[in-house]
C-alpha cells in the first residue's frame, strides 16, 4: 500500500471513476484495447466524433503507442489519466484495463468537463478538431 502514497492525487479522480461506471451502466463504454481498435476500425467517420478513449497511466510502451496512432490517425481524443489499469478496470466492473472509450455526444461531453485543463492537469493528445 505503500505505493500507492507515491501516486499523484487528482481532486475530481473519483468523480471521473464514477461517471465511467454510469457510462459502463448506460451501454455507452468499450472497456479494453483491442475492442476500442476494432470499433474505431469498423464505425463510420461521423460516429468516431463522439468518442473519447481514456488510458490508464501504466499501460505498457506498445499499448500507449497503439492507442496513439490509432487516435491520430481516427482523429479521436485520447486523454491519460493518473489511475492505474487495476483502478480503471474496477471503476467499470472489469478486471483490470489498460483504456475505455466513451461512445455518446452527452457522455462525452461529461467526461470533458470532469476533465478539463483549469480542474487538473491531465494531458490529451491526437489532433484537434476545427
Amino acid at each position: 500500500m505503500d505505493e500507492l502514497k507515491d501516486k499523484p492525487t487528482v481532486p475530481d479522480e473519483k468523480r471521473l471513476l464514477g461517471m465511467l461506471g454510469l457510462c459502463r451502466k448506460s451501454g455507452k463504454l468499450i472497456a479494453g484495447v483491442p475492442m476500442i481498435c476494432k470499433y474505431l476500425s469498423q464505425t463510420k467517420k461521423d460516429a468516431q466524433d463522439e468518442l473519447t478513449v481514456i488510458e490508464a497511466f501504466d499501460t505498457s510502451y506498445n499499448t500507449h503507442k497503439r492507442l496513439c496512432d490509432r487516435c491520430e490517425f481516427y482523429k479521436v481524443n485520447r486523454i491519460k489519466i493518473f489511475s492505474d489499469c487495476i483502478t480503471l478496470g474496477h471503476a467499470v466492473g472489469k478486471g483490470a484495463v489498460a483504456a475505455v472509450a466513451v461512445v455518446g455526444k452527452d457522455m462525452c461531453r461529461a467526461i470533458s468537463g470532469i476533465v478539463s485543463a483549469d480542474t487538473y492537469s491531465l494531458y490529451k493528445s491526437g489532433k484537434e478538431r476545427s
